[in-house]
């Protein structure tokens, strides 16, 4: 399920970049998209992303770089 507000204009390879992050890794069960300034789109808005341990559910921040996917 991919949720996105009615104003999103996402990037034509979108869902397919985060669906090959996906399968690379048979532990994640879940990706969010880069927002990046609608103003200056050379400019990160907001990236979330990172791991969330079962125990005790705190997020990890990610290392990923959120242009090509790779840590």
């Amino acid at each position: 399920m991919w949720l996105l507000n009615n104003d999103v204009v996402p990037r034509p390879d979108a869902l397919q970049a985060m669906l090959r992050v996906m399968a690379r890794d048979g532990e994640v069960a879940a990706v969010g998209s880069v927002i990046y300034d609608p103003k200056w789109p050379e400019r990160v808005q907001t990236w979330g992303g990172g791991r969330v341990w079962r125990w005790p559910g705190m997020p990890t921040p990610s290392t990923m770089d959120p242009d090509t996917g790779t840590s």
